[in-house]
């Protein structure tokens, strides 16, 4: 999925199809004329290219990947997911429920928030705060700014901040933490 303006919400369900629907300002007709369908196998994919705001809310099988990008909107995946997820915004917040699977989550003007990840994970705020459950792969995790709060880690681990706290867990495997200027915690290193 991929809109200018506009958030993108994705639920799950256990039926073998999706539901898409949208929300604009702008007159119906010339907005259904801005959205561009394409479906090749399984794969689904939906490009806004009117350049108003757009917002989504999409409701996809359980086991699905998903690439998600807008340039000013929130991205959530309230429902947890089995799958890859790509998610980028150039001004909103990341909120991601558990996913089985690896994430590349990625805002340059607001925080993210995640719950359990159970493959790697790499995760960039441009200054806002990073929030995750347990990460059971490889973790990259950096911000210009904010605080990192990570339940706990099982492989390695890599976090910087340009000047907040950070907080984690234990983790199972080499761990490098960077702050510019606050505090750091962490429970058992096994590595």
């Amino acid at each position: 999925v991929s809109t200018t303006f506009g958030d993108i919400e994705i639920k799950t369900w256990e039926q073998n199809e999706i539901l898409v629907a949208y929300d604009a300002d702008e007159d119906e007709e010339e907005f259904v004329n801005d959205i561009k369908f394409n479906q090749n196998g399984n794969n689904l994919t939906i490009k806004a290219t009117d350049g108003y705001g757009t917002s989504f809310e999409i409701t996809v099988p359980v086991n699905y990947n998903l690439k998600l990008m807008t340039q000013a909107g929130d991205i959530i995946v309230s429902s947890a997911l089995q799958g890859e997820v790509t998610a980028s915004t150039s001004g909103g917040d990341v909120r991601v429920k558990d996913i089985d699977g690896k994430v590349k989550l990625i805002t340059s003007g607001g925080d993210i928030f995640a719950g359990n990840i159970n493959g790697n994970a790499n995760i960039t705020s441009a200054g806002g705060d990073l929030k995750t459950g347990g990460i059971k792969g490889d973790a990259v995790l950096s911000t210009g700014g904010g605080n990192v709060i990570i339940l706990n880690t099982n492989k390695t681990l890599t976090v910087s901040t340009g000047g907040g706290n950070v907080s984690v867990g234990n983790t199972g495997g080499i761990t490098k933490v960077t702050t510019g200027g606050g505090n750091v915690a962490i429970g058992k290193v096994n590595g």
